[in-house]
């Protein structure tokens, strides 16, 4: 189902009401309910191709173990500190940001990693060698796995019958919704929700930096009941179009339904805090400007020996990929240039390079670059949809959105800056 409808449909459900039946302890689980939601109705057109990396192996067995040492050493030693919450790969990219320019800042730093791939510990174990580093994810999941098997058959009534409301509302806008993936959602809020709580009571950060707040709500909740300020870093689109970000504040409101959302949003411009405000949830005095460090950080030095342009991957319809490189190849060929495919942080580099093997003018990056400096040298910035554009803007002055029912997401954008937000089909069109 398309983005813009699943967003439409639940707005229409915050303006009936969210259910107070959701409520866990003063706070709604709907941020994750919704969340969840969302990526089960778009599961057609998000992340298709992903590599999805289990945790069954000794390597992993073993960090399990270790992990929990870490948890034990951040309940005795880092009482007071200053937290910080992001993925991994977000500290594969940015590690500078996430440890350097911190730690200058701050004295006492201590982090909770969400591990996607297990096996990027081990290209990271610097940064779990020399910082506070726990995975809560990884910590969690288990719990989390046995209880959203368990518990949901033993619910409350009051929750059974929230439930059951909310999937009558998509029934009768004739869109299933399984009962067992909203009460899952509930459940496996809850598990992480009050391990959050007993962690920060005991920890009492001083202040919190959380990337993509809307996904780590459980942590939000306990962060709020234990009177710890949240600060979200912004991390790709934020605003309208995206679901952590356009709750109806006035209808939340209205029924006295408190939802766990940062205390203040750092934001790289005034352009996504103008965004933000236009979503209707956040008010100005919540929003800081602050710097667009990816790109501050370009290696302008850098020097590659052939011109290109820059795909920045997303996980999803490699097909579409290969038809738009075979309707653009004339134009590359005459023009001597290929393409550089940057994977995105959750794609396997080997996959990609098999999928774009027969594909001789797709380079699959595989160097220590940044996005950013790759972009910057480049001739132009082609992708669906991606944060990436809006860099690309910057520095490049437009971008090229590759046309298909995924994109439609940057269709507002289109329309309002079609100078600067190009839809392509084929290079040379």
């Amino acid at each position: 189902m398309k983005q813009s409808k699943v967003n439409d449909i639940l707005l229409q459900y915050e303006i009936s009401g969210v259910d107070k039946g959701f409520d866990i302890n003063g706070f709604s689980c709907w941020v994750k309910i919704k969340n969840d939601i969302f990526t089960y109705l778009t599961k057609d057109t998000i992340a298709i191709g992903v590599k999805k990396t289990r945790f069954y192996n000794l390597f992993s067995v073993l960090f399990y173990f270790s992990n929990l040492l870490c948890l034990l050493k951040l309940l005795l030693g880092c009482r007071g500190s200053v937290f910080f919450h992001t993925a991994l790969s977000g500290v594969s990219s940015n590690k500078d940001l996430f440890t350097s320019s911190f730690q200058k800042k701050y004295q006492s730093v201590f982090y909770f990693i969400n591990i996607g791939e297990i096996e990027k510990v081990k290209k990271n174990k610097l940064f779990f060698k020399n910082n506070n580093v726990f995975s809560d994810n990884l910590f969690l999941w288990p719990f989390k796995f046995v209880s959203s098997k368990l518990l949901i058959y033993f619910l409350p009534k009051r929750t059974k019958a929230s439930i059951l409301n909310l999937v009558n509302f998509f029934e009768s806008r004739e869109i299933k919704i399984p009962y067992k993936l909203i009460a899952s959602s509930l459940v496996t809020y809850t598990v992480g929700y009050y391990f959050y709580c007993l962690f920060f009571r005991i920890v009492k950060p001083r202040k919190c930096y959380i990337v993509s707040a809307y996904s780590k709500s459980e942590v939000c909740a306990a962060l709020k009941k234990n009177s710890i300020l949240i600060t979200e870093i912004q991390h790709g689109l934020i605003g309208l179009e995206h679901r952590g970000y356009n709750y109806h504040r006035k209808a939340i409101n209205d029924v006295g339904v408190v939802l766990p959302t940062p205390d203040k949003i750092v934001v790289t411009s005034d352009f996504w805090r103008n965004e933000l405000v236009s979503a209707g949830y956040f008010d100005e005095d919540e929003i800081i400007i602050g710097e667009n460090y990816k790109v501050s950080k370009i290696n302008i030095n850098c020097f590659f020996n052939f011109k290109y342009f820059i795909f920045t991957g997303q996980g999803f319809d490699y097909d579409l990929v290969k038809a738009f490189y075979k309707k653009s190849l004339n134009y590359l060929l005459s023009n001597d240039c290929v393409i550089i495919y940057k994977p995105h942080p959750r794609e396997s580099i080997d996959e990609i390079k098999y999928v774009f093997s027969d594909f001789e003018l797709i380079h699959v990056y595989e160097g220590e670059e940044s996005t950013e400096t790759l972009m910057y040298h480049s001739i132009g910035h082609i992708s669906f949809y991606s944060s990436c554009h809006f860099d690309a803007i910057e520095m490049k002055g437009k971008t090229f959105v590759l046309e298909s029912s995924l994109s439609s997401i940057m269709n507002r954008y289109i329309a309002t800056y079609p100078e600067k937000f190009i839809l392509i089909n084929c290079l040379g069109e």
